[in-house]
């Protein structure tokens, strides 16, 4: 192992607001480790003595279960830090919890736990900035198993996380409200949350969500007006990011259009208009027909019994895959690309409301048909390719 050099320490991006004294005194302790692709850094459950801060290079983080089968926890790079937190006692027991593996050629300062833990007796500043490092790096185990992030990768994680502001808010604080405008987005790290909008004045709980949900997604692309109420049930520990910054993210690595499909599949409620009237015709073998009528259009639809089914159902309270679920239960069949196909269609004819005014901008400079009819086009495609 060779000695590395002060200014090494001082490119590590958490440790550039540490005094010089502090990184000196690391600096005294720490030796330099290169590893190429495939070697170990870490074994799981072995004695965790040394801690390790990444220069160079990417590792995996993974676990190896009781069947044999590998879990990747997380990716970890530059800056990031292994076998240090913000509990200095519980290192006296710990092992490790997890392998990690290089895949690529990496540089790496190592250094033994316990003259770290001797070290911040007397630099206090070391404490709060490997904290700090601690937090970013639960960030992103978290941010990756949340949808709709889990198929982005390292770097445009990391991107993510380093935008987070990590908040404690505490029980029956009203964080979103109804009818607001706003361009934040907040990730639930602990705690839980009530979601529930006004319908004629009388308040109607949608859902209760945990930790590993996203609140306030709309925000990643436009600002548009809150559509439910987001008051805390729980001590709550939250993650935000401004939607303009998040939105760039996006911009910068994936298709727009195909990240806000994902969300619309899982949070898009439609609503029919209430001006729509409806006839019933008894049929034969095939059962009752449904006629749907927009007075105001004049446009007319044919339901099936499947289809009209799920239109006593568009009360703006039931996501996609809530309805394709319910579909199945009753039907007792796989809902498939019916219910999808439907929504689209009476979209079109102008029986449901629309889903959002922003689609208009969001189909607009994707550089495909515009307004919200070329978005409809495009998830058209993108659903049933």
């Amino acid at each position: 192992m060779k000695s590395i050099g002060y200014k090494d320490l001082k490119s590590v991006a958490i440790l550039k607001e540490v005094n010089e004294t502090s990184l000196n005194a690391l600096h005294s302790i720490a030796k330099k480790e290169t590893y190429v692709a495939n070697d170990y850094i870490v074994k799981q459950n072995e004695k965790a003595e040394t801690a390790f801060i990444i220069i160079r290079g990417t590792a995996e983080v993974f676990k190896i279960s009781d069947t044999g089968e590998k879990e990747i926890i997380v990716l970890m790079g530059p800056s990031d830090i292994i076998g240090l937190g913000d509990k200095p006692s519980f290192y006296e027991t710990w092992v490790r919890s997890a392998n990690i593996r290089a895949l690529e050629p990496m540089i790496l300062y190592e250094f033994n736990v316990h003259e770290y833990l001797e070290l911040l007796k007397d630099h206090p500043d070391l404490m709060l900035a490997f904290i700090e490092i601690s937090k970013r790096m639960s960030h992103y185990g978290f941010i990756k198993r949340l949808f709709p992030f889990a198929a982005f990768n390292y770097r445009k994680i990391r991107s993510i996380a380093n935008l987070l502001i990590e908040k404690e808010v505490p029980k029956g604080t009203t964080i979103i409200q109804e009818g607001d405008i706003s361009d934040i987005c907040y990730f639930i790290l602990k705690g839980q949350v009530e979601v529930s909008h006004e319908v004629d004045e009388e308040k109607h709980v949608l859902k209760i969500l945990d930790a590993g949900e996203i609140l306030g997604e709309s925000s990643l692309l436009i600002n548009v007006r809150r559509t439910a109420t987001v008051v805390t049930t729980k001590d709550c520990t939250l993650l935000e990011a401004k939607g303009e910054d998040l939105k760039k993210i996006v911009y910068q690595y994936t298709d727009l259009s195909k990240f806000y499909i994902d969300i619309v599949r899982q949070r898009m409620r439609p609503k029919r208009l209430p001006s729509v009237e409806i006839s019933a015709t008894k049929g034969g073998e095939k059962g009752s027909s449904y006629t749907l009528k927009n007075p105001e259009t004049l446009s007319f639809y044919q339901l099936s019994n499947h289809a009209y089914f799920i239109w006593n159902l568009l009360d703006g309270e039931h996501t996609i895959d809530e309805l394709n679920e319910k579909f199945s239960k009753e039907f007792n069949t796989p809902a498939g690309d019916f219910v999808t196909h439907l929504i689209y269609d009476l979209t079109m004819h102008v029986f449901i409301e629309n889903p959002a005014s922003s689609l208009e901008e969001i189909a607009d400079g994707q550089g495909e048909s515009k307004g919200t009819l070329g978005f409809f086009q495009k998830l058209k495609r993108r659903l049933f390719k």
